[in-house]
């Protein structure tokens, strides 16, 4: 069961960074939607949950991260988190 959890945290990490990346392109409910239809995601309350949580708050996030990092600027830890996400799909 927790690692189930896990897998659906990360599927939700992806799918955030997608919608961020395809911003203004795809919306986050077709994001989903078509994640789902491609089975990279499963269809499931808990991913549509968190994923539309986090797109719901994703400005006050976004200001509670940068409010508590010492030394680095939203840009810095986004492109840690990018270089991060293209390796891991190597």
């Amino acid at each position: 069961m927790v690692y189930l959890t896990l897998m659906k945290r990360e599927n939700v990490f992806y799918l955030v960074f997608e919608a961020e990346f395809q911003k203004g392109e795809i919306n986050p409910p077709e994001l989903l939607e078509m994640a789902q239809e491609l089975g990279v995601v499963e269809n499931d309350t808990y991913t549509e949950r968190v994923f539309f949580g986090v797109m719901n708050e994703l400005e006050s996030l976004d200001s509670k991260i940068e409010e508590l990092s010492r030394g680095w600027k939203l840009d810095r830890i986004f492109g840690a988190v990018d270089l991060q996400v293209f390796h891991d799909f190597r």
